[in-house]
């Protein structure tokens, strides 16, 4: 063998082999930092990875052997194939885990599997912002460098290396049973997912006989109309509360209208959101809304303003497909053009019509789902301090939804006009959380959030409708407030046909929190924080250069310290020592009368919690600066010894942005157990967390820090400032303000 097949071997494998590990590394490494992790939770995380990792590596270096006996234009062919099959796959994860922080999902793939080229192509012109695309550049830099080490120790012996690791990959399972032979390539879960797929596409086309007494009772004109709204949250509808005018022309006839407050979907992306609806489900059968439809003898029809792919159809349009009637297009830029297909399809003689209308609605990119006279929202009011383009972008999608809003009226309107014995309800498949209380925007099952979830659910009827239906209005208008999860609505809908159908199921509270009430928490006795002049604070000076640059301009200053040795050393983790601690920067220069130092100590815990008390006596004792300080931590428990030392502190709680809203739940009820346990004086977390906390803790002292504005442009720095003052809770925000000294 010569050293061009060593060559061959080891960089084609080292390549490879990066590429497909970096979904999994970047998702542990995601992982291991999150706050609400202890040591056991991280020994846990490892060694699951550890069981994804070995089979990913033997396989990687398995599947590389043949470079080794391959001539080099045949390697070159061969090496092509892998980064296509194996490589391709691994860097979607990897751009997956970049946006989401997770791993590629079955309801992403499904969405990925759905989406044509248009929707394709406006995502990655949504997404690829500069910071994503510095991440891949990234890990193509990672990739060279490792070809430029394997140079360096040269391709035979990295070649050993390498089969000595697969080999070793291939036995320690034997040896370890407990670690799984579980296959996580990429590319392995794309094919199991799209085989998934395809079975279910192919038993939604089997026709099935239903045998369920569907016919109506009466021959009476009817007409139904079914509108199916995309991206819509009902937290951006005026209906709902919104503090911006979104629904103007539906707010006009909101005593016509039926609206459900507390409708919430478990799915948020379309297909798997609209699955749960549209199909009856079981253990081996799938059955299809309109299927039933027919059955009962009504003339069905879909019009939508999505996209059909013919030959290869997506999970909706084949749904779809079993309507009596279908229109679909993707070529039409806004809603309205449906429109006119509406109004004749309403004219249709049919006696007994379902007409599904399926719209595009607010899908990103937002810009893109509305005409320009629409353009009129102007968001200045917001949850929390946005950057010009974070406003621009939730701009943008308030006038989808005012567009939305439009186009909703005019089916009302059409269908008022056309049809005497008429019903529409109105839904949407999930909603977007657009910057409304993290720098997120879109939707994603693993970040799943109220925004997303909560979704509008509106019902309008005929006069002649209720009329033929006289206990329409008290079964409704007793449900209006009652939780619904989205996937029940078939069964609604089949209850206000009046058509026996399958037994409807409870309506269940979808999200069931511990409800306690917090603001009861605070006593008498605490040791409260005085307000200061300013509530604005310095965030991170962490060094003498650096605090004298900002000591005449803020009240507060923020330092991050380590407990070691007995002394604080100002750093913040994983930032080496300089050896300077914190009783030297208190020291190193005179301070206003006004200034409080906010300490962020990276490790408390119960073994040091009286060493650092005791610490803090001293230093305080020399500076008689105790009622000046705020001691901040992750640990709850060992603050409270600090607190009953008569030091201010706050709590630092875990950051509830980075999860999902089932998740949350669960870490939320610890935190309020913690809190009623515990006592701080505050809590703290960033600006992400603000809107859960000013929810769930509406009294209690917040700190909080906004790190995406820089508070040296005034524009800025009004908003940080308005944003401060405007909640009496909100003792102190930290900003930045970037000098050289930073570190």
């Amino acid at each position: 063998m010569n050293t061009l097949n060593y060559r061959s071997y080891s960089l084609g494998c080292n390549t490879i082999l990066i590429v497909s590990l970096s979904p999994i590394l970047f998702d542990l490494f995601y992982d291991l930092f999150n706050p609400t992790n202890n040591s056991f939770d991280n020994i846990l995380l490892l060694k699951h990875n550890l069981k994804i990792v070995l089979p990913v590596v033997a396989s990687i270096i398995t599947a590389s052997i043949p470079l080794y006996f391959l001539s080099k234009k045949w390697s070159k062919v061969y090496f092509g194939l892998l980064i296509l099959i194996i490589g391709l796959p691994a860097l979607i994860d990897f751009g997956h885990c970049l946006i989401y922080h997770n791993r590629l999902m079955p309801s992403s793939i499904y969405s990925i599997l759905e989406s044509n080229s248009t929707e394709t192509k406006e995502f990655v012109t949504n997404y690829s912002t500069w910071r994503f695309l510095l991440q891949i550049v990234s890990l193509f830099g990672c990739t060279y460098l490792l070809r430029l080490t394997t140079k360096f120790i040269g391709y035979k012996t990295s070649s050993f290396v390498l089969i000595i690791i697969g080999l070793t990959c291939f036995i320690l399972p034997k040896i370890k049973p407990s670690l799984s032979w579980e296959n996580e390539l990429s590319s392995i879960k794309l094919i199991n997912t799209y085989q998934e797929y395809k079975n279910e596409l192919e038993l939604l086309k089997e026709k099935k006989e239903i045998s369920l007494p569907l016919n109506k009772v009466n021959d009476k004109e009817e007409t139904i109309v079914i509108v199916i709204g995309e991206s819509t949250s009902a937290k951006h509808m005026q209906l709902y509360g919104y503090n911006e005018p979104t629904t103007p022309e539906l707010s006009k006839i909101k005593d016509e209208l039926y609206i459900f407050k507390n409708v919430h979907t478990e799915y948020v992306h379309t297909i798997e959101s609209l699955k749960k609806v549209l199909l009856f489900e079981n253990e081996n059968d799938k059955t299809n809304i309109i299927n039933h439809l027919n059955n009962a003898g009504y003339e069905t029809f879909w019009i939508s303003n999505q996209a059909y792919f013919g030959k290869h159809e997506t999970l909706i349009s084949t749904i779809a497909n079993r309507a009596d009637h279908k229109i679909f297009t993707n070529k039409k830029k806004y809603d309205g053009w449906m429109l006119n297909p509406l109004v004749k399809t309403l004219k249709n003689p049919a006696q007994k019509k379902v007409i599904f209308v399926h719209l595009i609605g607010a899908h990103l990119p937002y810009q893109n789902r509305y005409p320009l006279e629409f353009k009129k929202i102007k968001n200045t009011n917001t949850n929390i301090p946005l950057t010009d383009e974070q406003l621009n972008t939730l701009n943008h999608y308030d006038n989808a939804i005012l567009y939305n809003d439009y186009v909703i009226k005019s089916v009302i309107d059409s269908v008022k006009k056309n049809s005497k014995n008429s019903a529409l309800i109105y839904f949407s498949d999930h909603g977007d959380e657009v910057y409304d209380f993290r720098d997120f925007h879109g939707h994603q099952q693993s970040l799943k959030s109220e925004y997303m979830t909560h979704v509008p659910l509106i019902m309008w009827f005929s006069e002649k409708y209720k009329a033929n239906n006289p206990l329409l209005n008290t079964t409704i208008f007793n449900s209006l407030r009652k939780p619904l999860k989205l996937s029940d609505l078939k069964f609604k809908i089949f209850e206000l046909l009046q058509m026996p159908i399958i037994k409807s199921p409870d309506y269940n509270v979808y999200i069931n929190r511990k409800n306690t009430n917090t603001n009861s928490i605070i006593c008498e006795g605490w040791n409260y924080f005085p307000d200061f002049k300013s509530k604005i604070g310095c965030h991170r000076v962490n060094s003498i250069e650096r605090l004298k640059d900002v000591i005449n301009a803020f009240d507060a200053i923020e330092i991050d310290v380590v407990f070691s040795n007995g002394k604080f050393d100002v750093r913040h983790p994983p930032e080496t020592s300089i050896s300077l601690t914190l009783e030297q920067i208190i020291s190193s220069t005179s301070f206003k009368q006004m200034n409080y130092f906010w300490l962020d100590i990276k490790n408390l815990n119960n073994s040091n919690k009286e060493d650092i008390g005791l610490r803090l006596d001293q230093i305080c004792g020399k500076k008689k600066i105790k009622d000046k300080l705020i001691i901040e931590s992750q640990n709850c428990i060992s603050l409270a010894h600090l607190g009953q030392n008569g030091y201010y502190t706050s709590y630092y709680l875990p950051d509830f942005s980075k999860l999902n809203s089932d998740s949350v739940n669960s870490i939320a009820n610890k935190v309020v157990d913690n809190i009623i346990t515990f006592k701080p004086n505050a809590i703290s977390q960033s600006v992400d967390n603000y809107v859960f906390l000013k929810k769930n803790f509406p009294k209690y002292p917040k700190l909080i820090w906004s790190l995406k504005q820089d508070y040296r442009n005034s524009i800025e720095k009004q908003k940080l400032i308005h944003f401060a003052n405007k909640d009496s809770s909100l003792k102190c925000l930290l900003v930045r303000y970037d000098s050289k000294n930073w570190r």
